[in-house]
């Protein structure tokens, strides 16, 4: 698997490895060099002493970047600007370290004694680098054997290594900056039917949630999120031409203007609270404010087609309203229902039980307790439609990833868009009903809102709702 950031991910991983492995080979060949200058009571060269604290730094950097990328906290952009001034460094050092190894001829250095090839080293940096000797103190080189030689080498040819590595890695974490700046859906600018700002009136204490200008908003990510959920269709049920159809709980009316320009030939009814669905509107298209929990007004088996969508959280006894679904629906028509399940799940043990994502499912099923209407309808609605008399009841269930986190290309997609989704509704899905009906405080609703957002923004969190 190549993880949540994908191949580009596991490249930068598998760089930082090889920087780190390189850097700490450097350091232990330059301190042994530096170590032999020392015992033959001569003065450590500068170009040594610069890259032994270079490499230190580096090797330091390399761990608590890759860390921190481990935690899916590491700044990307910052990073790019580190790895680039490090590229320049290591630069530096190839250039200052190779220009006299280029000379050097290992084979010429004694192997006998400590003693003899320095002298011969000496003699023999004496001779190729007559002209250029002035510009740095060779003499400090003195005192090295021929394996010492190989290891001076290697660190140059580690640097030049190095520095490929780290215009890669460079490369590569300005991707990921990018990548997680695009982590965003793209704008729903030229989306039809978002509804206007203005506040609308409803029933107040019939509905949990908010119906301001963010909560319709909401409306139509979740509208965009179920049509790649089921590949740009409006419904599962099979249904040809129905004559009449209904959705409850319209909200902005959305799916219901979708419907009606799909079915021009079908009568649909919009059922919902509040006022807040668009006024141009298909010619076929009605829209109602109605309360699905009263008495339904419409004649008995009326309806072809009766379309419900996340009404969780808005109905306190869920039997009584498929009684009714059920006595208003035509023989062999169809019922469909659409919910969301607020408990988070994950199946790599990302979520373990007493966490803060862990939480959103028991302070959800908490807060439908004291509102009288549960929020986990999802878990119980199969059951209770076949209870009311439906036949052939069939329940399809879906992952809705929270983040990009998903190798699948759909999935990652899907996954924007939900935690867009969590970004913009949580405030309003828990502001009211945990103050009012669970007696939290404003200023920890809001602390616990901050946690939970941050919380899933972090990648390591493989979360996942179902639907």
């Amino acid at each position: 698997m190549a993880g949540p950031n994908g191949a580009l991910g596991a490249t930068f991983k598998i760089v930082r490895i090889l920087q780190t492995i390189s850097l700490i080979a450097i350091i232990g060949m330059a301190a042994n060099f530096i170590s032999q200058m020392v015992s033959n009571n001569n003065a450590p060269s500068d170009v040594l002493v610069g890259t032994l604290s270079v490499t230190c730094i580096a090797v330091l950097y390399c761990a608590i970047t890759y860390i921190l990328y481990l935690d899916d906290i590491l700044p990307f952009l910052i990073t790019t600007g580190m790895d680039a001034a490090l590229l320049l460094a290591l630069v530096v050092v190839a250039v200052v370290v190779g220009k006299p190894l280029s000379y050097l001829n290992c084979q010429v250095i004694g192997s006998s004694s400590v003693s003899q090839s320095t002298y011969q080293l000496g003699l023999e940096l004496k001779k190729s680098f007559s002209t250029d000797g002035s510009k740095v103190k060779y003499s400090n080189w003195i005192g090295a054997n021929k394996v010492t030689c190989y290891e001076m080498k290697a660190i140059w040819g580690l640097s030049i290594a190095l520095c490929i590595l780290f215009a890669f890695s460079a490369i590569c974490s300005v991707c990921l900056w990018r990548r997680s700046k695009a982590g965003a859906p793209k704008s729903l600018e030229g989306t039809k039917n978002i509804p206007t700002p203005a506040m609308t009136p409803s029933r107040d204490g019939h509905y949990w949630g908010p119906n301001d200008a963010e909560a319709r908003y909401l409306d139509v990510i979740s509208h965009h999120a179920f049509l790649l959920t089921m590949n740009d269709k409006l419904h599962l049920a099979p249904i040809r031409n129905p004559r009449r159809a209904i959705d409850i709980g319209t909200g902005t009316g959305t799916w219901a203007v979708d419907f009606a320009e799909k079915y021009p030939n079908t009568s649909i009814i919009g059922t919902d609270l509040s006022p807040i669905q668009p006024e141009t509107r298909p010619p076929n298209l009605a829209f109602e404010i109605d309360d699905c929990c009263s008495d339904w007004v419409y004649p008995k088996n009326h309806f072809d087609y009766i379309h419900i969508r996340q009404m969780y959280g808005s109905v306190a006894d869920w039997p009584r309203f498929y009684n009714e679904c059920y006595d208003h629906l035509t023989p062999g028509g169809y019922i469909e229902q659409a919910e969301l399940n607020p408990v988070l799940k994950s199946d790599d043990g990302s979520i373990v039980p007493g966490d803060l994502l862990d939480q959103c499912g028991i302070l959800a099923a908490q807060a439908g307790e004291s509102l009288g209407k549960t929020l986990l309808v999802e878990k119980s609605m199969q059951d209770d439609i076949a209870r009311a008399g439906f036949t052939d009841v069939v329940k399809t269930t879906y992952k809705w990833p929270i983040g990009a986190w998903s190798n699948d290309a759909r999935l990652k997609e899907l996954g924007k868009w939900n935690l867009l989704h969590w970004q913009k509704g949580l405030e309003s899905w828990t502001l009211r009903s945990f103050t009012k009906h669970m007696g939290w405080t404003y200023e920890a609703v809001k602390k616990w809102n901050t946690d939970v957002h941050r919380t899933m923004k972090e990648r390591k969190h493989h979360a996942y709702q179902d639907v």
